[in-house]
């Protein structure tokens, strides 16, 4: 009973002490100078003009700044490049190829500086879906394929240029 009692002493009096050196920093600001959090460079809410935009991934790119990808309410992908400083530098909505709707999840930026985007499809035939766009936003192609419930989970760029692409089925008794 006495060394648990020493043992919640030593905790009570260690995190006291915690209290009394870290609470100046975090009320000062300066917990951010200590180089623990970095400061925020910008922020923006991704909506497009009247449209909801359902966010899906984020990634970075080679100009310092990030790409967004999402899902507008008419099914369609959209895609928005954001500068090093926060500035739209362009944005793209992607239709499937028989006007299906898309369900774009994951965004890879690709070595020539181009962008894969990755998901599936939902409608009369579900499956696949890609779509490769330029590193201006330019569709350069959109590639669904059927297959009732799957999805492409990932994808990478050999080192020819083609990509390897990997995917799931939600059900598995369904092929």
């Amino acid at each position: 009973m006495k060394n648990q009692y020493r043992s919640w002493l030593r905790l009570l009096c260690g995190a006291l002490w915690l209290l009394l050196w870290a609470g100046p920093l975090v009320s000062t600001g300066a917990w951010a100078q200590t180089g623990l959090a970095p400061p925020l460079q910008w922020q923006r809410v991704v909506d497009k003009q009247g449209v909801t935009v359902k966010n899906q991934d984020m990634k970075p790119t080679s100009d310092g700044g990030c790409v967004v990808l999402g899902k507008l309410d008419n099914g369609q992908a959209f895609v928005r490049k954001y500068t090093m400083s926060g500035d739209v530098s362009w944005e793209q909505s992607i239709q499937g190829p028989n006007r299906e709707e898309l369900w774009a999840k994951f965004i890879v930026p690709t070595q020539d500086n181009k962008y894969l985007i990755l998901g599936s499809t939902d409608g009369i035939d579900t499956g696949y879906f890609m779509a490769k766009l330029s590193s201006s936003g330019q569709t350069e192609w959109v590639k669904t394929t059927a297959s009732a419930g799957a999805y492409f989970t990932s994808a990478v760029q050999s080192a020819d240029g083609g990509i390897i692409a990997a995917g799931a089925r939600r059900n598995p008794a369904a092929a």
